[in-house]
């Protein structure tokens, strides 16, 4: 079954790209490229997936 998350990703004052996830708890992931920043939102997700199956 396909699941649904919120995302935001704003850029700071130092340049890097920020990512909010409010289902994961508002947890903040960041990334100098935008690559970068969905590589480690899979990374999270596929984590938090896998503990919700345990």
């Amino acid at each position: 079954m396909a699941k649904e998350f919120s995302l935001t990703i704003e850029q700071d004052e130092e340049g890097y790209l920020v990512a909010t996830v409010p289902e994961l708890q508002d947890y903040r992931f960041q990334a100098e490229s935008l690559d970068e920043l969905m590589d480690k939102l899979k990374e999270a997700l596929k984590l938090c997936l896998e503990l919700e199956e345990d």
